[in-house]
């Protein structure tokens, strides 16, 4: 086997939903909301289905770069939705879709609308990281 993608992990799948969900819903965080909303409209009533959507697109991935036999070897676990709590800050967010968008990137899984809407969603939370962080130094708008 070399170095391509792998199946990560049930909790990835399940606390990337929950926290869509979660964010969506928070005061504040304008710019998450928006791309969350836009990306993802309704993630909390069909969180289940988003997390199955999100395993078959890594899924897919790997059995692109590696065939099926690869999936057995590569998938520590059989995929099952459970509901999770949301990660607790922004930046757990960040590194959870960060490390699923990689593992989906090679063989034009990349193109999906899926992996777009994460790369969207992606970019909104690294954008709140960066406002948190400016308030946190009182950086000044130049």
């Amino acid at each position: 086997m070399g170095m391509g993608p792998i199946v990560c992990k049930n909790k990835t799948f399940n606390t990337i939903v929950a926290s869509l969900g979660h964010f969506a819903s928070q005061g504040g965080y304008y710019v998450l909301r928006h791309a969350i909303g836009k990306q993802f409209p309704g993630v909390a009533d069909d969180a289940k289905k988003l997390a199955w959507r999100l395993y078959a697109m890594n899924l897919k991935a790997v059995v692109r770069s590696y065939g099926p036999g690869g999936v057995r070897e590569l998938t520590a676990e059989k995929y099952a939705y459970a509901a999770e709590e949301p990660h607790p800050s922004l930046a757990f967010f960040y590194q959870s879709i960060r490390h699923l968008r990689h593992q989906c990137s090679e063989q034009s899984v990349g193109a999906s609308n899926l992996f777009k809407s994460l790369g969207e969603v992606l970019n909104a939370v690294a954008h709140e990281i960066a406002m948190e962080e400016a308030k946190k130094i009182d950086a000044p708008w130049e």
